[in-house]
Order: C-alpha cells, then sequence, then structure tokens
C-alpha cells in the first residue's frame, strides 16, 4: 500500500480542492441528501497510473475518511450544527476492488 502521507497527498488535495470539498459552507444548511463526488473522470486520477486498482482504491478510501473526520471536526467546532444532526458518509460506486 502507498504512504497516503507521501506519495499521493499533493495529488489529493489539488482533487479535493478542485471538486470544493474543503469549503465547510457548501455543506450547510444541507438539502435531504446531497453528496459532492471528489472526481467524475479516470483522467481526475490519473496520478494513480500504473498502480493496482485495489491499491488506488485503498489511498481514495482512506483519503476520504480522514477528510471527512476532519470536516466533522471542524463543522462541529463552528457550533453551527450539533453534533450528529446531520449524515456522514463516503459512499462508493462498487465494492468489486
Amino acid at each position: 500500500m502507498s504512504n497516503l502521507d507521501g506519495t499521493f497527498t499533493s495529488a489529493l488535495d489539488a482533487l479535493a480542492a478542485s471538486a470544493e470539498w474543503s469549503d465547510i459552507d457548501s455543506y450547510h444548511p444541507s438539502s435531504p441528501f446531497d453528496e459532492i463526488p471528489l472526481y467524475s473522470r479516470d483522467s481526475d486520477v490519473a496520478f494513480f497510473d500504473g498502480r493496482p486498482i485495489r491499491e488506488a482504491n485503498e489511498v481514495l478510501l482512506r483519503y476520504s475518511a480522514r477528510f471527512l473526520a476532519d470536516l466533522v471536526g471542524a463543522v462541529e467546532r463552528t457550533g453551527r450544527e450539533p453534533a450528529g444532526r446531520y449524515l456522514r458518509m463516503i459512499s462508493l460506486l462498487e465494492l468489486s476492488d
């Protein structure tokens, strides 16, 4: 497995920024269900080129989980939403890899 804190961190941070993941205000107020994808095209994750799909998926999942935890912490520190009042999730399209 690749080191999340090294090899792909800057590329994933840039991807999250381009997807506007880091804009806390985009999560509030939320509709009954709102999902912001990290990427929509294979070219968005071309930096994984040559890596096994399983490894790329694991890196993406670990990054997403850490990002979500950081975001939830940031939202709760603002005091705008009571803890646990909103849905927090990472959705996957396939579970094959």
